[in-house]
């Protein structure tokens, strides 16, 4: 368990702890702290979940007073609804401090619902990163601000949803929360009831009914149970050693290797990036019809076809080159900023967006200046001071033609007009595209003989592994150009903790990073299944997954989106 952050998707008491393995429990208070909105139902609310959500609230309220340390800035939004019962511990004192608490922090809000002492309501909190941001549901006991339950017969779940299922999440909250009533002071005046106490007679007959149920069936059937710390896979056996069915195995249910779980734990610190042509700026050389010179745009004769272009720009060759160069840089910045996931496919780190998109920034900001510092604030005055050239150019190109005419002047107003449309369109809109991010997941873990379950998770963790070692061999040209400093993008991009990072600067890690890139290429060509190659890459990076081993799954980072881009879901075949 990672010491941040939970590692999402959690079942707690996980299988480990209830056979008996040593294992963590999630930060669940963690998680909280680092949410910037927390929506949720709970009941059974006591002192000891006040004393959670104040610390939630005093956190933030801190961090957000540091106002010169922008990193620091965070805040945090919590509509909670409180369900109330008969006997229940939430008592008056409980919503006095609540309500206390609800004056004090103007972004707590919190309403109340009743339900009967035996309805058994179930807490479920959803936490965003921020409003754009793939949320985490928590659903069951320790979903309420208590302590995470370590009770056998206690559950509670942690998860990603699907985006289907948060919107409608959000939309059952949106119309419990309408029904709610709010929380004020006459309403924190709750009964204050307990649950009537029984008779020695009854308390003895429940002692031996749960003598019969538990206690008489350990010492009958007493069942060794042992788990591997790595696959998890679950052995039990009787007193006399004689293996025991497990209900997965009764039932041939499908295991999740190590090695799967691992790769589908790396997809989710990130997205699938493609560019989104429809924001694409078109270049500044643009095209001119043929049939201004005379000239079909196709001709064909028999299986001979000639297809003929013009393109004209009233730029020189400098001005153009500064231009084209930045208009063309999408590429450059995603093969920075992101690893290939298959052919023409980019995989970017959550980690990594705001370093790209500060780049993005950037970039635009320069073409803008190249460009009003050659307009000056009049287009029509520029275009009207290269209208001489553009028609020479023009007329020059005409003349291989027609060598005693020249372009009438329609065709040049027409060139003139197709240029002043394409430099208006590069002042109204960012010279770089917009891209769309796009969840990606593993397929089912099953056999298929036309599907590939991990051929494009393993391209892309061939390209994660050789990043900093390629960095660490192209030296000073790595990052050459970018405001971002060389570490800090490595940081950014190291979504396995890859210890190569940390020794980036050292002197021997040249030599080592020619190494180990070529065992990355014999790792690669091995003739071994696709998953047993991730299991030596990961070996490679420190991270041994053999049964032998231990499994430390990626830490999870934070999510952050950039306005106007598109995220969606989709599937690895």
């Amino acid at each position: 368990m990672n010491a941040n952050n939970p590692e999402v998707p959690f079942i707690w008491p996980d299988f480990r702890y209830l056979a008996g393995v040593p294992y963590s429990k999630p930060d669940v208070q963690r998680l909280l702290e680092d949410s910037e909105i927390i929506l949720g139902v709970v009941h059974g609310l006591s002192f000891y979940g006040i004393d959670h959500l104040k610390q939630i609230l005093t956190k933030a309220s801190s961090v957000t007073s540091n106002r010169n340390d922008r990193s620091s800035l965070h805040t945090v939004k919590v509509q909670l609804i409180v369900t109330l019962y008969p006997t229940c511990p939430t008592t008056s004192d409980v919503l006095l401090s609540l309500l206390q608490l609800q004056s004090k922090y103007p972004n707590l809000d919190v309403r109340l619902v009743t339900c009967d002492l035996w309805a058994r309501p179930e807490n479920t909190l959803i936490c965003y990163k921020d409003n754009g941001a793939i949320p985490v549901i928590l659903f069951g006991s320790s979903a309420n601000f208590e302590n995470t339950s370590t009770d056998n017969a206690h559950l509670t779940l942690g998860f990603l949803p699907d985006p289907l299922l948060a919107d409608q999440w959000q939309k059952w909250f949106d119309v419990r929360w309408l029904r709610a009533v709010r929380l004020n002071e006459e309403r924190t005046r709750i009964p204050d009831l307990v649950l009537p106490e029984g008779t020695i007679e009854a308390a003895l007959k429940w002692q031996s009914y749960r003598q019969l149920c538990v206690m008489g069936a350990q010492d009958q059937h007493i069942v060794e149970i042992t788990v591997d710390p790595t696959t998890g896979e679950i052995v039990a056996k009787s007193p006399d050693g004689t293996p025991l069915p497990t209900v997965s195995s009764e039932n041939k249910l499908i295991n999740v290797s190590p090695v799967y779980r691992k790769l589908s734990q790396l997809l989710d610190l990130g997205h699938l990036v493609s560019v989104d042509k429809s924001t694409r700026l078109a270049p500044f050389e643009v095209p001119v019809k043929p049939k201004w010179f005379g000239l079909e745009t196709l001709k064909q004769v028999g299986s001979v076809k000639r297809m003929v272009s013009y393109k004209i720009s009233a730029l020189t060759e400098d001005e153009l080159k500064k231009l084209e160069n930045r208009r063309k840089k999408t590429s450059e910045l995603l093969e920075l900023f992101s690893f290939s996931l298959a052919d023409n496919q980019r995989w970017m780190p959550k980690a990594a967006e705001d370093l790209f998109r500060n780049e993005n920034v950037r970039i635009s900001r320069e073409a803008a200046k190249i460009l009003s510092d050659l307009i000056d604030g009049d287009l029509d005055k520029f275009l009207e001071e290269r209208r001489k050239d553009v028609t020479n150019d023009a007329n020059h190109m005409y003349h291989d033609l027609f060598p005693d005419k020249n372009l009438s002047d329609k065709a040049i107003e027409e060139i003139i007009r197709a240029i002043k449309a394409r430099f208006r369109e590069a002042h109204e809109r960012p010279v770089l595209p917009k891209l769309s991010f796009n969840r990606v997941s593993l397929p089912q873990p099953q056999d298929s003989a036309w599907k590939s379950q991990l051929g494009s998770a393993l391209h892309l963790l061939i390209s994660i592994v050789r990043y900093p070692r390629k960095a660490r061999k192209n030296g000073i040209f790595f990052a050459k150009g970018m405001e971002a400093k060389p570490l800090d993008i490595l940081k950014a991009m190291n979504v396995l903790n890859d210890p190569f990072v940390e020794v980036f600067e050292s002197f021997e890690a040249k030599d080592q990073a020619e190494v180990e890139l070529n065992e990355i290429e014999e790792i690669e060509s091995l003739d071994v299944p696709v998953e047993e190659k991730c299991r030596l890459l990961f070996k490679l990076i420190g991270q041994d997954i053999t049964p032998s081993g231990v499994d430390n799954p990626p830490p999870a980072q934070g999510d952050s989106r950039e306005s106007g881009h598109s995220r969606t879901q989709h599937t690895l075949f």
